[in-house]
């Protein structure tokens, strides 16, 4: 019977090769391009980054996206029974070039980061965290919501109400947001 045990090759002990290669079996990911995360981008806002692998990022981006949509055909379709249907579908309106802008120096700057966390050997849970807090988000669905609701619940009430003080209540929540932002700077 054939003795199938190790035994080192002939000869001195400098000739010896390890079995395993010097380098690591697994190949390191093909660097991600910059202009291609933004050209992504560029198509729809999110599409970059799920490029580059951030899911979470670039899912919340298209969130945002169809959200907008949604909001504007709703805001839209309130017509003349809501006294601020044209000025919430302008506002609204041009919240979507700024998801593009921010979407594209964000990609940009997201693939830069992809790459140097690649080169480290880094996880890219760190370059993947949201790009708002939940609770804040959370907070805009709530106040939309109710606004939505008693715009369809009492609709005379609301244009009443909003006829009265809507302008003022605007002008203090653009103050109040505007300072809130400035201290949140310092």
């Amino acid at each position: 019977m054939p003795d199938f045990r190790y035994s080192p090759p002939p000869g001195p002990p400098d000739d010896f090769h390890p079995p395993y290669p010097p380098y690591s079996p697994y190949p390191k990911p093909p660097r991600k391009r910059v202009g291609l995360a933004v050209f992504f981008s560029l198509l729809i806002p999110g599409l970059g980054h799920l490029y580059l692998g951030l899911m979470r990022r670039g899912v919340s981006y298209l969130i945002g996206l169809v959200l907008n949509i949604v909001l504007i055909s709703i805001a839209v379709s309130l017509g003349n029974e809501f006294i601020l249907s044209t000025s919430l579908t302008l506002f609204l309106s041009l919240g979507i070039p700024l998801l593009y802008l921010y979407c594209l120096f964000d990609a940009m700057h997201r693939a830069r980061l992809v790459n140097r966390l690649m080169e480290d050997g880094i996880s890219l849970h760190e370059a993947d965290e949201l790009p708002f807090r939940p609770a804040v988000l959370g907070g805009v669905l709530i106040i939309a919501g109710c606004l939505v609701l008693m715009s369809e619940t009492a609709p005379a009430f609301m244009n009443s109400l909003l006829r009265a003080y809507g302008g003022t209540v605007m002008a203090l929540l653009m103050v109040g947001g505007g300072g809130w932002m400035l201290f949140r700077m310092k």
